[in-house]
């Protein structure tokens, strides 16, 4: 439930101008390739791939020529024993069937898997009071992934839109299956309406958030720190819940302590910043990598946690009929 966090943190990134861009050489070999116009089909490639690279990654000449140029400018300094510069706010990559970071892209659609398969084949043991929401987050989970796959596989003005809007959405439905869950029998249990107002207003602001954003009234900043605050407040939640719930057992809430604790070690591998490994793992991607398992023991914890809320509710059950029991032999007596 904590991979909302990371997914939005590392997909949310801006072509800022860094060294390698603003470099003369990639800048005169740019100029170069975009005037040259023999270089504007390929002969090593097949009429199908040069079609699938146009026109579904939409690389077109001069972005083919900034990976062109890029990639042999990367290479000529690493046998220099020169360091690797950045081009347009990234690292340098090199593509695999034309996906631009193909180890990113890969490890983000790994991570709507386990998502797909819990839901299709494994969603009955869910507790049925968490159940549609449970699978709303699991729907809302995949696409994020997905949408996180095409970003890092072209990152063109509409798939950063898709990955800015998904993360956000992936965020606040995450708080609220938090809230729902850890607040179960101390509110919505009793007050059943409750569930429809928490889905009404959490839609509402995300729904007002993605609106300004696609007329650009929200700035990169302010939508950033906007996002992290609902992350944190998930975060929040989930630790208030470990630290002063007392109906569920100890065990099953080391589960989710571990869960909690797995995410942030792997998470820390986003505050390193170094070129890419064999041109294609840096630390973004092999957080992803780390990440890849956790979706699948977030739906075991969900499994436990239906055996758990069965015995709670049977016993919540069985003190009421037990007060009802004592509450008539009164009225009996008097």
């Amino acid at each position: 439930m904590l991979m909302p966090l990371m997914l939005l943190w590392g997909s949310l990134s801006v072509a800022w101008g860094s060294s390698g861009d603003a470099d003369y050489h990639f800048r005169t070999c740019v100029r170069e390739c975009a005037q040259d116009e023999s270089h504007r089909q390929t002969q090593t490639r097949h009429d199908y791939y040069e079609w699938y690279l146009k026109h579904i990654l939409q690389w077109d000449h001069l972005s083919e020529c900034e990976y062109t140029c890029m990639r042999s400018i990367s290479d000529s300094r690493v046998e220099q024993n020169y360091p690797v510069l950045k081009y347009f706010g990234h690292w340098p990559y090199f593509r695999i069937l034309g996906f631009q970071e193909p180890a990113s892209a890969i490890f983000s659609l790994c991570n709507a898997l386990p998502h797909i398969y819990h839901l299709t084949f494994s969603r009955h043991r869910i507790a049925d009071t968490f159940k549609s929401w449970v699978i709303a987050y699991g729907m809302m989970a995949i696409i994020a992934w997905s949408c996180s796959t095409v970003f890092h596989a072209r990152k063109l003005s509409p798939t950063i839109l898709m990955d800015y809007v998904s993360a956000l959405m992936f965020l606040i439905c995450g708080l609220m299956v938090a809230l729902r869950r850890t607040l179960h029998f101390y509110l919505f249990r009793s007050r059943p309406y409750m569930a429809l107002l928490l889905i009404v207003g959490m839609s509402w602001v995300c729904l007002s958030r993605v609106y300004a954003m696609y007329h650009g009234r929200i700035s990169f900043d302010n939508h950033m720190s906007f996002s992290i605050a609902v992350a944190v407040a998930h975060t929040a939640v989930w630790i208030m819940w470990l630290l002063v719930s007392a109906r569920e057992s100890r065990s099953h809430k080391l589960q989710c302590l571990y869960l909690q604790l797995w995410f942030i070690a792997a998470s820390m591998l986003e505050l390193f910043d170094f070129p890419p490994i064999f041109f294609h793992y840096d630390a973004h991607s092999l957080w992803h990598c780390a990440t890849i398992p956790l979706g699948h023991l977030w739906y075991q914890f969900w499994f436990q946690d239906a055996v758990v809320l069965n015995k709670l509710e049977d016993g919540i059950h069985h003190k009421q009929t037990m007060l009802n029991s004592c509450e008539n032999e009164n009225e009996k007596k008097d």
